[in-house]
């Protein structure tokens, strides 16, 4: 009887045996089985030369809601899947504040931020150990401006503003603008009374605290639109993305899906100006009529004619000059204690990474899905 009992067991072994060795030889070249193992399983395909494993590298993303292209940029990349097809999991936050948002990302709980050129190497000159990757193109304009001729300002052109007070917010793009027209006219900063305004507003030239202002989009269009002010100067600011170096040592393929996804993003906005116009005026209250107008100037942005390879989101050489006049002008102006070095605060694989044109052969538009409206 015992006989036949280890009989039975040995000729269920050998049948069990030659059913799993019979599955294995029926795989596919390179397949792995995840035989004896539990829980989510990683999809591993191998050639004779390469392994390609899935994986997403989270990466956290902050940006300022009243940049309106910014805002379309966060929140594109926010309701869209844009970094999943970048091999990216996004954890996008919002700021109502530049000031907040820099503020965070030098304390290191961002990788990565859209900004201004000027809070950008404001953040870098104070200590930030980041690199500036990408260029956003213009963000809007900053103008000064005085009441309208109805109003009787004794402001008629820029030489009339020597011995005035001028408001605006000071370590921002206007301060710069301000110092740059000054320059310009032959003019110190000396010559000019600046006084400073968190939030500068039509009413402080109403109420006589300032005989000039310095506005930046949207409050701009609006305040022109209006016929309540008139343009004295104008100019434009732009827009950059900032990286953590210590993010880039660790994940420099991520970087690069990053800055592509920033391309697709400017992509999307481009074609879907009145889906994106919509987010922007829900989170930042600004009529869309409005958006359009303060974003139309952006290349990228307006791109008529809707051409994939017209995003080109790279640091030229024109604007790194740009961003050595910016960090001069703050060194000088006392309002950083180092100037960063240009050279020390971009990276030519990023730059060349942003110049690639996205292929139109091989970018496919309708895998962008709206996952969020």
């Amino acid at each position: 009887m015992k006989k036949v009992v280890v009989l039975g067991v040995i000729f269920v072994v050998v049948i069990a045996a030659i059913i799993i060795l019979n599955k294995i030889s029926n795989q596919g070249p390179g397949e792995k089985t995840n035989l004896g193992k539990t829980g989510p399983i990683t999809t591993v395909t191998e050639t004779s030369t390469t392994k390609v494993v899935s994986k997403q590298t989270t990466i956290r993303v902050g940006y300022t809601s009243k940049l309106l292209i910014i805002n379309h940029l966060g929140q594109t990349l926010l309701r869209t899947n844009i970094l999943d097809k970048n091999s990216l999991k996004g954890q996008i936050t919002n700021f109502e504040t530049e000031q907040s948002l820099v503020d965070i990302v030098s304390g290191g709980a961002l990788d990565a931020a859209f900004v201004s050129d000027f809070s950008a190497v404001m953040a870098i000159g104070k200590g930030y150990n980041g690199l500036i990757v990408a260029y956003l193109g213009p963000l809007g304009r900053t103008d000064l401006v005085v009441l309208s001729s109805s109003y009787d300002s004794s402001i008629k052109s820029f030489q009339d503003v020597k011995g005035k007070s001028i408001g605006l917010t000071e370590r921002t793009p206007a301060h710069r603008s301000m110092v740059k027209w000054l320059k310009e006219q032959s003019m110190k900063p000396e010559d000019i009374r600046i006084l400073h305004f968190n939030e500068p507003s039509l009413q402080i030239l109403e109420d006589r605290r300032a005989e000039a202002a310095v506005f930046t989009d949207p409050l701009l269009e609006i305040l022109l639109r209006s016929g309540k002010v008139t343009s004295l100067m104008d100019s434009q600011y732009y827009g950059v993305v900032l990286i953590s170096k210590d993010f880039y040592a660790k994940n420099p393929e991520a970087v690069y899906g990053f800055i592509n996804s920033i391309k697709e993003a400017f992509f999307f906005v481009s074609s879907h100006k009145d889906i994106v116009n919509k987010w922007v005026e829900q989170l930042s209250a600004i009529p869309s009529e409005f958006v359009w107008a303060c974003s139309d100037n952006n290349m990228f942005y307006s791109n008529r004619d809707h051409q994939i390879n017209r995003i080109k989101i790279g640091l030229s050489d024109n604007f790194m000059t740009t961003l050595n006049d910016i960090a001069g002008f703050a060194y000088a102006q006392k309002l950083i204690p180092n100037q960063p070095v240009i050279a020390d605060i971009t990276d030519q694989k990023i730059i060349s990474e942003a110049m690639k044109e996205i292929d139109s052969k091989t970018y496919k538009a309708e895998e962008v899905k709206v996952l969020q409206q």
